[in-house]
C-alpha cells in the first residue's frame, strides 16, 4: 500500500511538472519526462497486480483451511459417533462400544448351506437327498455396566417350519454372567450343559460337516439353569444346576421339567485353552494338549422328561460320565472321548449300560486344504444289534487366504451295522436302517462374520 501511495505521488508531481515544462522546456526535455512518467506508471501497475495476486492467494488459503477443518470434524464425528466417545467397527465381528469399554456389543452371524444324499436300507424312501439351510444364527454378546457383567443372546432358525407356518426362529442361547474375581464366575440363563466335549465346541468350529451319532445319542444339549465356574491358566471347572437335558425354551411348570446336575473339569497340559475352542489345528499354531472329564445326573420322576440317553432306570433317574483328550499342533489335530450311561431297568430289576466312543483327527495337506477321518462306536445292550459302527472321511477347504470365515466341507459316512433310531438326527443326516451299509454324503459351505 505504501508503494502505491508513493508511486501515485510521483505520478502526480510528474504530471504537474510536465505541464510546466511544456511551457518552459525544450522539446527534448519534455520527451524525456514523458518516458519517465510512463515507466513509473508501468511499475505502479505491476505493484497493483502483485498486491491483488497476494490477496487471492490468502483467500484461497483461508478457504482450504476451512475445508480441512470441516473434513477433520466430520472424521471425528464418524469415529466417535457421539460426544461421549462411542465407537464402532469390525474386529472378529461388528462392534459398538463406549469410550471406557464398560458398555459393548459385538454382532456375529453364522450361515450354513448343506446338501445331503443318504441311502438307508429299510427306510422309506431308501434314498433321500436335497438342500437345506442347516444353520442361520445371529449372535449378540458383550458386557454391560462394566467388564465383569457379560451377556450373550443367539437367535437361530429351526429349519423345520414350512412356508406359511409359524415363525421359524427361536432363542438358542440367552444368559448373563458375572465375574467375581480370582477366576470365579456365576452364570444365569439358557446355555450348553457342561458335559460332552464334542457338543461344547461350536457347530461353526467342528472338524467334520456335523457332530457324530454318539453326540446325538448322549448329549445334554442346552438347558435352563444357573452355574458356577472357575478358570485359571491350566484348569477350568464348571458346575450347572438345571432343568435336565435338552430343556430348551420350555416353561418351568410345563410337565417336562426335571432336576439336573452337571459338572465338568478340564486340565491344560500344553498350549492354551483358546486353541481348543475349535477342533482343527490351524497351520502355524502351537502344540497343545488338554484332558477333560464330566458327570451328569437327572431325576425325571413321573414327568415325561427329555433325556440325553432316552431311558430311565428303576428309580426314574439317569446319569452318566465322560472322559476326553485333545491334541493340536501346527496343521494337525486329534481328539477322542468315551461316554457311559446307566440305561434302562429290565423287568428282572437289572439295569443296562450304554456307552459310546469317538476318535477323530485331521491334517493340513497344504495351507487351505485339511483332510480328516472320524470313527464312532455306540453300544446299547438291549438293542439288536448292540453295536453300531460309523466311519466318516472328508476334506475342509478355506478359499480365503489367512481367514476361516469361509469354509467348504465335504464328507462321506458309512455304517457297518444297522442304525438304531436313537442315533438318528435330521441335523446330522443319519437315518435309521435295518441292515449295515447305510451311507451319507454331505457337502456344506459356511460363512461367518
Amino acid at each position: 500500500m505504501r508503494k502505491i501511495i508513493v508511486m501515485g505521488a510521483i505520478l502526480l508531481v510528474g504530471g504537474v511538472a510536465m505541464g510546466d515544462l511544456q511551457n518552459d522546456s525544450t522539446p527534448g526535455e519534455v520527451e524525456d519526462l514523458r518516458r519517465m512518467v510512463e515507466q513509473l506508471k508501468n511499475e505502479v501497475d505491476q505493484v497493483r497486480a502483485e498486491q491483488s495476486a497476494d490477496w487471492l492467494t490468502e483467500q484461497r488459503a483461508e478457504e482450504v483451511r476451512v475445508l480441512v477443518q470441516d473434513v477433520l470434524a466430520d472424521a471425528d464425528t464418524r469415529a466417535s459417533l457421539l460426544q461421549d466417545g462411542v465407537s464402532a467397527g469390525y474386529n472378529k465381528g461388528f462392534f459398538i462400544t463406549n469410550a471406557d469399554g464398560s458398555y459393548t456389543m459385538k454382532i456375529n452371524a453364522q450361515f450354513q448351506l448343506r446338501w445331503e444324499y443318504n441311502t438307508a436300507p429299510g427306510s422309506d424312501p431308501e434314498d433321500d437327498y436335497g438342500f437345506e439351510l442347516r444353520r442361520l444364527k445371529l449372535k449378540f454378546g458383550g458386557n454391560i455396566i462394566d467388564k465383569t457383567w457379560k451377556y450373550k443372546f443367539v437367535v437361530a432358525s429351526s429349519r423345520n417350519n414350512a412356508t406359511g407356518g409359524t415363525a421359524n426362529l427361536f432363542i438358542e442361547d440367552a444368559y448373563i454372567s458375572k465375574s467375581l474375581g480370582d477366576g470365579l464366575s456365576v452364570k444365569f440363563g439358557q446355555y450348553k450343559v457342561p458335559y460332552l466335549r464334542e457338543e461344547l465346541v461350536s457347530s461353526s468350529k467342528q472338524l467334520t460337516v456335523d457332530r457324530s451319532i454318539i453326540n446325538t445319542r448322549f448329549t445334554w444339549g442346552r438347558s435352563q439353569g444357573i452355574g458356577v465356574g472357575y478358570a485359571s491358566d491350566n484348569l477350568t471347572v464348571d458346575f450347572m444346576y438345571n432343568d435336565g437335558p435338552k430343556h430348551i425354551n420350555l416353561q418351568s411348570l410345563d410337565g417336562a421339567s426335571n432336576n439336573g446336575l452337571a459338572a465338568r473339569a478340564q486340565v491344560l497340559l500344553a498350549g492354551n485353552f483358546k486353541q481348543f475352542k475349535g477342533m482343527s489345528g490351524m497351520p502355524g499354531g502351537d502344540f497343545g494338549a488338554m484332558i477333560g472329564a464330566a458327570f451328569a445326573w437327572t431325576n425325571a420322576g413321573s414327568k415325561d422328561a427329555v433325556l440325553s440317553y432316552p431311558r430311565k432306570d428303576a428309580n426314574d433317574q439317569n446319569y452318566g460320565f465322560t472322559v476326553d483328550a485333545s491334541l493340536q499342533g501346527g496343521g494337525w489335530n486329534a481328539m477322542a472321548y468315551f461316554v457311559w450311561n446307566n440305561g434302562k431297568a429290565k423287568s428282572s430289576g437289572d439295569w443296562n449300560s450304554s456307552w459310546g466312543v469317538v476318535a477323530q483327527g485331521g491334517i493340513f495337506l497344504a495351507d487351505p486344504v485339511e483332510i480328516f477321518a472320524r470313527y464312532a462306536l455306540g453300544h446299547i445292550e438291549d438293542n439288536s444289534p448292540e453295536d453300531t459302527n460309523w466311519v466318516t472321511v472328508g476334506v475342509n477347504y478355506y478359499p480365503v487366504e489367512d481367514s476361516t470365515n469361509v469354509k467348504m466341507t465335504t464328507d462321506f459316512g458309512w455304517a457297518f451295522d444297522a442304525v438304531d433310531s436313537t442315533y438318528t438326527s435330521s441335523g446330522t443326516g443319519v437315518r435309521s436302517s435295518d441292515d449295515s451299509g447305510e451311507w451319507l454324503l454331505r457337502s456344506q459351505i459356511q460363512l461367518l462374520f
